[in-house]
C-alpha cells in the first residue's frame, strides 16, 4: 500500500533536481590541499573561509517523547591570519519551555596544523565546552577550538535534539566571510506542513525535492503532549500499533557563497543573509482534523484584542481614572491633552530595558512600580488615552535588530515590541513613553522598521519609516588667523533622532564629558567653552554651542593659506564601498542637513581661488545637494545643505546614490585658496 501511494504522491509531487554530489566531509580526515592553502582564490583578502558547512534536520517519532526534531551539523573551517582567530569561538543558541527543551549531544572537533610537513591534530576538550543562561528560555552552549593558528583548519561536529517542532532549524548559507560549499537537507513527514521563506541575493546551486517513506512503531493509548504539539496516538489501547508514512525531502545546497559586506545604514543583517527558514503551518495526522499553527492577520488581531496581558489589559482601568481626570480636566486643547497625557506616562514610568508584546503582570501592577516592559508603558499609555476620550490603539513592530516583518506570514513571534498610536483631526500620532527624549510622533531609532501592525477594531499596517524628519544644522562663525590658526564659536541645532541621542547622552555621562566628546579625535581642535539649550524641551530642538580654536583648519605656506572650508568632516568620505548593494539603504527616517560657515579673513589677504556652487539632485528628487560659496567683504561665507527627503532607497537606487555622494564628497574636500595681497 506504502508503495502505490509513493508512485501516485511522486507523480503530483514536482522534483527538482540538479545533479552534484557533497564535497569531502570525512570527519578526522582532512585534506592536504585544505591545509595547504595560503589564500583563498575567490576572496584573497578574507581571514578565514569556511570551507564546508553540512546541516540536516529531520522530525522522528521517539516513543517516550512524541515527534521531535533532531539536527546535525558538520563544519570545516580554514584561518588563514590572527584576524580569523575569531571563528574558532563557537556559540549555539538552545531554547527551553515548560513544555521541553533543546538538547545538544556529540559534540566533538579537532584543529590540525602542519608541523613540519606532518599534521598536527589537536582534540577540542570538555574544559573548553560551557553554557550559560542568556535569558529565560534561552542557553547558549559555547566552545572554543585548541591550538589555532595561521594555517589552521578547525572541524566540529555536533547534534541537537529539541521537542520543539515550531524549532525547525533555520539554516543561513551566508556569512561575513566566504563560504565554499554550504549545504541543507530537510526530511520532513507528510504530516507537517512548513512554509520554507527564503531571503538573501544569493543563487542556488542545487535545489532538490523528492519523497521517501517512513514507519514507526507505537503503543496506542490516547493523545499526549509532545512539546506543544500533539503526537499520533489516538487510541485506548496498550497494544503495539505500526504507521507508515510519506516523508517528504529537500536539499539546498550553494557553492562559492561570497562573503556578506555590511555597509552603513542597515537594518538587520540577519534581514539579508542568504536563508532558509521554516514556519510550521498546520499539523494532519491520519484520521484527525487539520490543526492550524499559523493564523491569519485577523485570527492573530482577534488573539491578542482578546489576550489578558493585551487587549483586555487595556480596557482594566479603572485605577487611573483619578490621573486622566486631573490631566485632562483642565485642558480645551485636544492636542494638548494628548501631550499632557503622553508626557506623564514618559515621566512617571520607567522602562526596564526588556522589549515585549504582552505586559509581565498587569498595568495596574505596573503603574504602581512605576516600572515595566514596552507594552507594559506603551498599554498604559493607550489605556489612558482611551479613558480620555481619545481613538488611541496600540501598534506591535519589530525593532532594528529583531528583524524585519514578512507581511505574507502572520506569526506574533516576529514581533518584540508595542507603540501607542491616536487619529486626532486627521492627523496619525506615534508614540513611545519608554524613550524620556523623544516628543509625540518622533519613534526612537531603533523602531523605525519598516511597518508595524495596528491592532484594533481597524487593524492593518503603519508606516513607521517617516514619523519625523531628522535635522542637522551646523553653523561656524570662525576667524582666520596668518599662520592658519581659526577660533570662534560653533554652534549645532539637532532635531528628531540626533537630538533625542544627543538629550540621553547628556543625561546619561554630563554635559561636560559630551562637550569634550564632541572634539575628540579631531587633530588640532580645543575646546575653551560650551553650552546647551532646551535639554528638557524634547519637543524642541536642542541648541549646542562651542567655544573653539582650530589650528590645524588651514595651512600656510608662504603668501597662501589654504583652507578646508568643511571643517567637521561632514560627508567627506564617501559611505558607501561596494561595488553593487543589494539590500536597501535605510536611513531610518527622512534626514537634511545643513552646513553653513562665516570665516573672517586675517588683514592684508583676498581670496585667491574658491570652489564653483553646485546644486545637484537624484534623477526622482528624493536626494537633493546644494553648495555655494563666495567673499563678502573680508569674509568667506559658505552653505551647504543636502536633503533626503525619504527613508528608504531600495537597491536598484544604490548606484545612482552612491554617486550622488561621490558628487558630495568632492565638493566637500575642495579647498579655498587665500593669497596675501
Amino acid at each position: 500500500m506504502i508503495r502505490s501511494f509513493l508512485l501516485l504522491l511522486m507523480a503530483a509531487f514536482p522534483l527538482v533536481v540538479i545533479s552534484q554530489s557533497t564535497p569531502h566531509m570525512k570527519f578526522g580526515k582532512p585534506l592536504k590541499e585544505e591545509l595547504d592553502m595560503e589564500y583563498y582564490t575567490s576572496d584573497s583578502s578574507t581571514s578565514a573561509v569556511v570551507l564546508v558547512d553540512y546541516g540536516e534536520s529531520r522530525i522522528v517519532y521517539n516513543p517516550s517523547q512524541g515527534w521531535q526534531v533532531q539536527f546535525e551539523r558538520y563544519t570545516r573551517i580554514k584561518i588563514f591570519n590572527q584576524a580569523g582567530y575569531g571563528w574558532a569561538d563557537v556559540a549555539i543558541n538552545l531554547y527551553e519551555s515548560t513544555n521541553g527543551k533543546e538538547r545538544i549531544s556529540s559534540l566533538k572537533g579537532f584543529t590540525y596544523n602542519l608541523e613540519n610537513g606532518q599534521v598536527q591534530k589537536t582534540k577540542l576538550e570538555k574544559s573548553s565546552i560551557f553554557e550559560e543562561q542568556t535569558s529565560e528560555n534561552w542557553r547558549k552552549h559555547k566552545f572554543t577550538m585548541p591550538n589555532v593558528k595561521e594555517g589552521s583548519v578547525l572541524e566540529y561536529t555536533y547534534s541537537i535534539t529539541s521537542d520543539f517542532l515550531f524549532q525547525f532549524r533555520d539554516w543561513s548559507f551566508q556569512r561575513v566571510i566566504p563560504t565554499a560549499w554550504s549545504e541543507y537537507l530537510a526530511i520532513i513527514p507528510e504530516y507537517f506542513d512548513y512554509k520554507q521563506l527564503s531571503q538573501g541575493y544569493v543563487p542556488i546551486t542545487i535545489k532538490e525535492q523528492d519523497i521517501s517513506s517512513g514507519s514507526l512503531t507505537y503503543m496506542a493509548k490516547g493523545t499526549r503532549p509532545s512539546g506543544n504539539i500533539r503526537n499520533p496516538n489516538s487510541g485506548t489501547s496498550r497494544s503495539a500499533a505500526k504507521l507508515e508514512y510519506i516523508n517528504r525531502r529537500y536539499r539546498w545546497a550553494v557553492d562559492e557563497v561570497p562573503a556578506f559586506k555590511e555597509e552603513k545604514f542597515i537594518t538587520s543583517v540577519g534581514d539579508h543573509l542568504a536563508k532558509i527558514r521554516f514556519e510550521l503551518s498546520s499539523i494532519k495526522y491520519p484520521g484527525q482534523p487539520t490543526e492550524q499553527i499559523m493564523d491569519t492577520w485577523e485570527t492573530l488581531d482577534r488573539k491578542l484584542s482578546s489576550s489578558d496581558y493585551f487587549g483586555n489589559a487595556i480596557k482594566k482601568e479603572g485605577f487611573i481614572k483619578d490621573q486622566v481626570i486631573a490631566l485632562a480636566s483642565t485642558v480645551e486643547n485636544d492636542l494638548e491633552k494628548l501631550n499632557r497625557i503622553f508626557l506623564f506616562v514618559q515621566d512617571e514610568m520607567k522602562w526596564n530595558g526588556k522589549n515585549a508584546v504582552y505586559v509581565e503582570s498587569t498595568l495596574k501592577r505596573a503603574f504602581d512600580k512605576r516600572e515595566g516592559n514596552t507594552a507594559d508603558i506603551n498599554l498604559l499609555l493607550v489605556s489612558m488615552l482611551r479613558r480620555a476620550g481619545f481613538v488611541a490603539n496600540p501598534v506591535i513592530l519589530s525593532t532594528r535588530k529583531h528583524g524585519q516583518i514578512n507581511t505574507y506570514y502572520p506569526l506574533l513571534t516576529s514581533f518584540n515590541y508595542v507603540i501607542a498610536e491616536v487619529k486626532l483631526d486627521g492627523n496619525t500620532y506615534l508614540m513611545d513613553a519608554t524613550d524620556k527624549f523623544c516628543p509625540i510622533n518622533t519613534l526612537p531609532y531603533r523602531c523605525l522598521n519598516n511597518s508595524g501592525r495596528r491592532i484594533s477594531e481597524n487593524s492593518g499596517w503603519v508606516d513607521l519609516t517617516s514619523t519625523s524628519r531628522t535635522l542637522d544644522v551646523t553653523d561656524y562663525k570662525l576667524s582666520l588667523d596668518e599662520d592658519g590658526t581659526l577660533s570662534g564659536t560653533l554652534t549645532e541645532s539637532l532635531k528628531g533622532h540626533l537630538a533625542a541621542g544627543q538629550r540621553e547622552s547628556i543625561h546619561k555621562n554630563g554635559q561636560e564629558s559630551v562637550a569634550k566628546q564632541r572634539i575628540a579625535n579631531k587633530p588640532g581642535w580645543s575646546l575653551h567653552g560650551y553650552d546647551f539649550n532646551r535639554l528638557e524641551e524634547v519637543d524642541q530642538a536642542l541648541i549646542s554651542s562651542y567655544e573653539i580654536s582650530i589650528s590645524e583648519g588651514a595651512q600656510s605656506v608662504g603668501e597662501f593659506i589654504y583652507l578646508d572650508p568643511i571643517l567637521s568632516q561632514v560627508l567627506k568620505e564617501n559611505p558607501f564601498k561596494l561595488e553593487d548593494r543589494q539590500y536597501p539603504v535605510d536611513l531610518g527616517s527622512p534626514y537634511k542637513q545643513t552646513y553653513t560657515a562665516s570665516i573672517t579673513l586675517p588683514s592684508g589677504y583676498t581670496v585667491d581661488e574658491i570652489p564653483k556652487p553646485i546644486a545637484t539632485k537624484m534623477p526622482d528628487g528624493s536626494a537633493v545637494f546644494r553648495y555655494s560659496i563666495q567673499l563678502a567683504g573680508n569674509e568667506i561665507r559658505l552653505a551647504s545643505q543636502i536633503q533626503f527627503k525619504k527613508a528608504v532607497y531600495n537597491s536598484e537606487e544604490y548606484a545612482t546614490l552612491k554617486e550622488f555622494f561621490n558628487v558630495v564628497v568632492d565638493k566637500h574636500n575642495q579647498q579655498v585658496v587665500i593669497r596675501k595681497i
